[in-house]
C-alpha cells in the first residue's frame, strides 16, 4: 500500500508545482455562475456548490496530502486500515481548505484600480 501512497504523492507533487507555476484552470474555461434572476432554490445551490468543490485543483490537493499521510502514517507502522482512513481525512481536509481558499480569494478580487491612463 505505502507504493499507492508514494505514487500520489510524487504524481500529486509534481501537478502541484506545475498548477503553482501555470494557469491551467483558468484557461480551461472562466468559472460561470448561475444568473442572479434563475430563482435557484436551496437544493440547486447545494448541487452547484459540490460542483464547485470538484474542480482539479481539489483533486491535486487531496491526491498530495492523501499520499504524504498515507506514506508517513505507513512508515510509522499503524495498521493499514489506519493508515487509509488517516490518509482520506486529511486529503479531504485539505480539499477543503483548498476550495475554501479560494472561494475567498475570488470574493476578494477587485476591479482594476486608478491608472493614470484612465484619468485623463
Amino acid at each position: 500500500m505505502i507504493t499507492f501512497y508514494l505514487c500520489c504523492l510524487i504524481f500529486g507533487g509534481i501537478l502541484l508545482i506545475v498548477l503553482l507555476f501555470t494557469d491551467l484552470e483558468s484557461e480551461a474555461g472562466e468559472k460561470v455562475e448561475p444568473e442572479a434572476g434563475t430563482g435557484m432554490n436551496a437544493v440547486t445551490k447545494g448541487v452547484w456548490n459540490v460542483f464547485k468543490f470538484l474542480s482539479f485543483r481539489n483533486a491535486v490537493y487531496f491526491m498530495v496530502f492523501f499520499g504524504l499521510t498515507g506514506v508517513t502514517v505507513s512508515r510509522i507502522d499503524l495498521p493499514a486500515g489506519g493508515a487509509f482512513i488517516a490518509a482520506l481525512v486529511m486529503g479531504t481536509f485539505a480539499a477543503f481548505l483548498g476550495h475554501i481558499a479560494m472561494q475567498y480569494l475570488q470574493k476578494s478580487r477587485i476591479s482594476e484600480g486608478e491608472n493614470l491612463e484612465n484619468i485623463g
